[in-house]
């Protein structure tokens, strides 16, 4: 067993063959949302179960493997990434950004954006910084260390969009300035534009994603943020 591992919820036109080269570092579990899945059982453990991603993540807890009594414990990883099924990062930047977790000793924290389809400003790559400690990761590919997934984990039921979760997630952690960041020296592409009238994820959710996070922020006592930066470690030259 890796030290680390990738968490995916995937569909027939996931980018996690990108993920799946041989020269890993981590493992791999896919959670396919959909039929005929290609590469799915070339991962380390392969799901098939309807849902949206928070949720089914939160299922392995109890998931078994392959008609197996084996179920996997995510809480056994040093730490866990787990990007949207349409984010292209290769393998070589998903080795690179679990030994920034551990050399930084990060709790949360997410690679930076390519400038296309993007939610916060705040998540794209700056050219003169290695990270940056904030207040936010976002839900579409952050990384957990094994601490801050079993503090979160629970989270995970809030809703069904995720919108608000990553709200709650610093606040969980005690709002720590210098353990969540964004990481400059590795960038990854969203892929899908963010369609919250026609994108197929959207029509699917039983409820509106701005109301998910009104309900979280109400029920937690808590702002929606000003995302902050608390401190920039730049890139050597």
């Amino acid at each position: 067993m890796n030290k680390n591992l990738l968490i995916a919820p995937v569909g027939y036109e996931g980018l996690h063959a990108n993920w799946l080269h041989p020269a890993r570092m981590y493992d791999i579990c896919l959670i396919a949302y959909e039929d005929n899945v290609p590469w799915l059982y070339q991962a380390d453990w392969a799901f098939r179960h309807d849902g949206f991603k928070y949720n089914l993540i939160y299922y392995l807890k109890t998931a078994k493997k392959n008609n197996t009594m084996q179920v996997l414990d995510m809480l056994k990883y040093d730490y866990i990434f787990m990007p949207d099924p349409d984010i292209f990062i290769t393998t070589k930047q998903i080795n690179n950004l679990f030994a920034i977790m551990k050399h930084y000793d990060l709790w949360l924290a997410q690679p930076s954006m390519l400038p296309y389809n993007f939610s916060h400003p705040e998540t794209v790559h700056q050219d003169n910084s290695y990270l940056r400690y904030t207040n936010y990761c976002e839900v579409m590919m952050p990384c957990f260390s094994k601490y801050a997934l079993n503090i979160c984990l629970e989270s995970f039921m809030e809703n069904q969009s995720s919108w608000g979760m990553d709200i709650l997630w610093n606040e969980l952690l005690g709002k720590p300035e210098d353990k969540i960041a964004i990481i400059d020296e590795i960038t990854a592409y969203h892929t899908k534009e963010i369609d919250l009238e026609n994108g197929e994820f959207y029509k699917k959710i039983n409820s509106n994603p701005h109301i998910d996070i009104c309900r979280i922020c109400d029920k937690y006592k808590i702002e929606y943020p000003n995302i902050k930066e608390y401190k920039r470690i730049l890139k050597e030259l």
